[in-house]
């Protein structure tokens, strides 16, 4: 697991994990999942 010092860096790599298995999220639905 890789530390993430920057919530924008954070929510970068969870739209792009959720993109590349084919679920892009708005910014909302991954702040109410968070």
């Amino acid at each position: 697991m890789v530390k993430i010092d920057d919530d924008d860096e954070a929510t970068a790599r969870i739209e792009a994990a959720l993109y590349s298995a084919g679920r892009p999220l708005s910014i909302e639905d991954l702040i109410k999942a968070s």
